[in-house]
């Protein structure tokens, strides 16, 4: 008889407990699964900034990279040169390529 007193304690103590702990446990996963996200969000950001910044630098110090965009963006041209526009960017990058 003992025993199945101390039995049925040991089953009431363990079950309240993980009624408790449970939902915390679940919240924290949520929450660490979120700052998982963020974390992958973070990295990614600082790499598109270092892009960005090698890209600043690029310009500001490389006259011919400034000439790159400007005919690429902006579709600027040397005195006597044309210009064509594609409407279909991919065609053209396609055609480049061959």
């Amino acid at each position: 008889m003992h025993r199945l007193i101390v039995f049925i304690f040991f089953v009431l103590i363990t079950g309240g407990g993980l009624y408790f702990i449970a939902p915390v446990w679940m919240e924290r996963q949520h929450h660490q699964a979120k700052l998982d996200q963020v974390n992958e969000d973070v990295l990614r950001n600082e790499r598109t900034a270092a892009n960005y910044d090698k890209a600043k630098k690029e310009l500001q110090t490389n006259p011919a990279a400034a000439v790159r965009v400007a005919r690429e963006k902006f579709g600027y041209s040397r005195e006597g040169e044309k210009v064509y526009i594609f409407d279909d960017e991919e065609a053209y990058r396609k055609s480049n390529k061959e």
